[in-house]
């Protein structure tokens, strides 16, 4: 139900795990918000997933994916 009030809200949506790579363009984004998500990058369901690749993962995505200047 949340996902679906949020749909309506307008604008763009992702849901995705944010401790794997997400394909986007370079220098896409002129912005990101993350409320209370960052802690969840610690968190792992497989032997495979550990934390420190996870978060190391999300921080080059995020830093190759934003526009020089933007912030997060």
């Amino acid at each position: 139900a949340g996902l679906q009030n949020e749909a309506n809200a307008g604008g763009d949506m992702l849901l995705a795990d944010m401790g794997k790579m997400m394909r986007f363009q370079p220098n896409i984004f002129d912005g990101v918000v993350s409320i209370s998500a960052l802690q969840w990058l610690c968190n792992w369901d497989k032997k495979e997933e550990k934390p420190s690749v996870r978060i190391s993962t999300f921080f080059n995505w995020l830093y190759s994916c934003l526009k020089r200047g933007a912030r997060a």
